[in-house]
């Protein structure tokens, strides 16, 4: 992982066991992660002085919302932190889409039609239109002042990477 980040105390298990644990997130190197966050689990074994990292996003990582709340000190960082996270993203999914129009292009020209090119087109448009009216729904059930925008720029996020991996397939 590239700008690594170690959790600061491992988690020490018994010597039965001879394991110990620490959480490691940073951005995945790959060409093909687009530069994404990631979080991974390292387990080292004190007996044999190897460790094993896997994936552990799904179960240890939290909403943007809820990570940008932790690095930051204040409310104004809590939002720079969700404006950077939802640019990053953004860019990933232009990354992905521009990938992803070239594919459908290219079977246009294959099939001697251009189906799959706007079909693609209709449903980035599709899904930006609706991404930004179900987040504004989301938003829509706070009031006023409680963080509201900021769980809009959360939705949007989150939408947006899942728009990402789906169009990376």
């Amino acid at each position: 992982m590239v700008g690594a980040i170690v959790s600061p105390g491992a988690i020490h298990f018994s010597d039965n066991f001879g394991m110990d644990a620490r959480v490691v997130t940073g951005r995945y190197p790959q060409v093909h992660m687009l530069g994404a966050h990631g979080t991974m689990l390292c387990l080292y074994d004190r007996r044999t002085r190897r460790a094993e990292a896997q994936d552990a996003a799904a179960v240890l990582e939290s909403s943007p919302l809820q990570l940008c709340h932790d690095r930051s000190t204040n409310r104004i960082e809590v939002g720079q932190c969700l404006e950077r996270r939802l640019a990053e993203a953004n860019a990933g999914m232009s990354k992905a889409a521009s990938a992803a129009l070239v594919q459908a292009q290219k079977l246009d020209a294959v099939t001697e039609r251009t189906l799959a090119t706007s079909a693609f087109d209709r449903s980035q448009k599709a899904f930006a239109e609706f991404r930004e009216m179900n987040c504004v729904w989301r938003a829509a059930q706070l009031s006023s002042g409680t963080g509201a925008g900021d769980v809009a720029r959360d939705c949007m996020i989150r939408m947006t990477l899942g728009r990402v991996e789906e169009l990376m397939k």
